[in-house]
């Protein structure tokens, strides 16, 4: 049997195999694709939920810095561990901005004498680390 008389007898079949061996390949790229922008979409949430979790340990810190009712000028336990806990969750996930606004916050902090007195250079990065924080969660002022 010549490849001409196969051909000939069964075209349509490897017609048919053919156009079934594009779909599977346009369908594996297809799959890869989606695959690839979901899995990027993924990071991008986990990113974010790990930002918030981070953001919200700087304002319970500022919080208990600040407004606890029971304080009455007595030290914060743990303050230190405190401190670098949300430093370093920030590090991690914190964006180059956030760094810089944190970094500035723990030396104006470490001015104020562990955290007894707040002064108006805390206050003022503080507000500029809201401001960013509420950026970066996409909340627009």
């Amino acid at each position: 049997m010549d490849w001409n008389s196969f051909y000939q007898q069964n075209h349509e079949i490897i017609i048919g195999g053919m156009f079934t061996l594009i779909g599977v390949v346009i369908g594996c790229v297809l799959n890869l694709i989606q695959s690839y922008f979901q899995n990027k979409r993924e990071d991008k949430i986990h990113l974010r939920e790990k930002r918030e979790e981070s953001y919200y340990s700087i304002l319970n810190f500022y919080n208990t810095i600040t407004i606890s009712p029971n304080r009455k000028n007595k030290p914060i336990e743990n303050i230190d561990e405190r401190l670098n806990e949300f430093k370093s969750l920030l590090m991690l996930y914190g964006s180059k901005k956030m760094i810089d606004l944190v970094c500035s916050f723990d030396v104006n902090f470490s001015k104020s004498v562990n955290g007894l007195h707040k002064s108006e250079e805390l206050n003022e990065v503080f507000d500029k680390l809201m401001k960013q924080i509420r950026s970066e969660l996409g909340i627009k002022d």
